[in-house]
């Protein structure tokens, strides 16, 4: 199996794939996604909040996905709880809108 969907850590659920690497030698490269609800597998788009790939190879399935789970959890500590994610969304909608210039410009 290349792939895992675990959670919630944070709010956040982790689904991590395990690519293989398409070289000469048996190498799997780690892939994330950070989703707001369970996904169903790592493929979905829906909820989905962040992707990541971490700049690693290893030779196993199971250690590129231990990996990316590992680095998934200390992205996790950087961002704020899922619960605020909307919050945070429509503030910076808001504030997009805001810088956006007020005169109408000529077509």
């Amino acid at each position: 199996m290349n792939e895992i969907v675990t959670g919630p850590f944070r709010g956040y659920y982790i689904a991590a794939y395990a690519c293989p690497s398409g070289g000469d030698r048996e190498e799997y490269a780690p892939y994330i996604k950070l989703f707001d609800s369970r996904p169903e597998s790592y493929f979905e788009q829906i909820g989905c909040v962040l992707k990541a790939r971490p700049p690693l190879l290893t030779n196993s399935a199971e250690r590129a996905l231990y990996l990316a789970l590992a680095h998934a959890r200390i992205m996790i500590e950087g961002l704020p709880p899922a619960s605020e994610l909307d919050q945070i969304k429509h503030q910076s909608l808001l504030e997009g809108f805001r810088a956006l210039p007020t005169q109408p410009v000529p077509l």
